[in-house]
C-alpha cells in the first residue's frame, strides 16, 4: 500500500505539522488526520512556512511530489489534541517545486490508500494515469504467459490505451507507460518477458482513435512494433 503524507515546516526545517490528507487552495491549507505531536505550536501571522507532499509508493519507494513556501494570514494554534488544521494562508504558486499540486490526484491515491472508491472517474485522463505512476512506479518485473485485451471501441485516447494496457497487464492502480518514449524505457529496462499475447479487438476503431487523439495517423502501428520488439504477440479479433 502507498503510504501519501504531507508537512508543514518553519524556515528552521522544523515539521510542525503531518497529516495524510489535505486540501489546498490559493487561500488555504486544510490538513485532515494529523498524526501524533508531541507539543502546542502557533502559526504567526505574516511567518514563512513549508508545505511538503511524499509518497512511499507500493515499491517502497519514497519521493518528494510537492513543495513550495505560504505566509499565513492569520494566527493559527495547532494543540497536542488537535485532530486538522484549517491555515488561512497565501500560496507562493512562483515557488512550486517537483510536480504542480494538484487536488484530484491527492483524493484519488487517498481513496486507493484507504481502499475506498469515493472518486468516480468518468474519463480515465492524464490524471488518472499519473497517479497510477506516482502509487505504483516503474515496473521492473513483467509478467510472462499472459493475454492482454485491448478492445478499441472502449478507448478514445493515448492515456487510455495506456491505462487499460496496465490494467489488463499488471492489474489495477499500476502504471506502465505514457507515449512511446516511455514504453521503450519501461520494456529495455525490465526483465525480459516471454509468451505475452496481446489480442487487439476492433482494431480500426483504435487506430482511428489513437491518430485522432495523437496526431499520428501511424500511432497505433508504432506502439504495436514497439511491443514486438520486446518479445510481445500481437493478434487482431474483431
Amino acid at each position: 500500500m502507498s503510504n501519501l503524507y504531507f508537512t508543514i515546516s518553519n524556515s528552521k526545517n522544523q515539521i510542525l505539522a503531518e497529516a495524510n490528507y489535505v486540501v489546498v487552495e490559493d487561500s488555504y491549507i486544510y490538513m485532515y488526520q494529523l498524526k501524533n505531536r508531541q507539543k502546542e505550536f502557533t502559526f504567526f501571522k505574516n511567518e514563512l512556512y513549508i508545505f511538503s507532499g511524499y509518497i512511499k509508493n507500493i515499491n517502497n519507494e519514497l519521493d518528494i511530489i510537492y513543495e513550495y513556501e505560504f505566509t499565513a494570514n492569520n494566527e493559527t494554534i495547532l494543540n497536542q489534541t488537535s485532530t486538522f488544521l484549517l491555515l488561512d494562508c497565501n500560496v507562493n504558486q512562483n515557488e512550486i517545486e517537483y510536480y504542480k499540486y494538484d487536488q484530484s490526484i491527492v483524493d484519488l491515491i487517498y481513496t486507493w490508500d484507504n481502499e475506498t472508491e469515493i472518486l468516480k472517474f468518468k474519463k480515465k485522463t492524464w490524471t488518472y494515469l499519473f497517479a497510477t505512476l506516482l502509487y505504483s512506479g516503474v515496473p521492473i518485473t513483467l509478467p510472462d504467459n499472459t493475454e492482454i485485451l485491448i478492445d478499441g471501441s472502449n478507448i478514445e485516447t493515448v492515456y487510455e490505451f495506456f491505462i487499460v494496457f496496465s490494467e489488463n497487464f499488471l492489474g489495477r492502480k499500476k502504471y506502465f507507460a505514457n507515449n512511446q518514449d516511455s514504453l521503450i524505457d519501461t520494456l529495455k529496462n525490465a526483465n525480459t518477458t516471454f509468451n505475452n499475447k496481446i489480442i487487439v479487438k476492433n482494431r480500426s476503431i483504435l487506430k482511428h482513435n489513437l491518430a485522432n487523439f495523437s496526431g499520428d495517423m501511424n500511432y497505433l502501428e508504432k506502439i504495436l512494433t514497439i511491443f514486438e520488439n520486446y518479445n510481445f504477440i500481437i493478434e487482431f479479433s474483431k
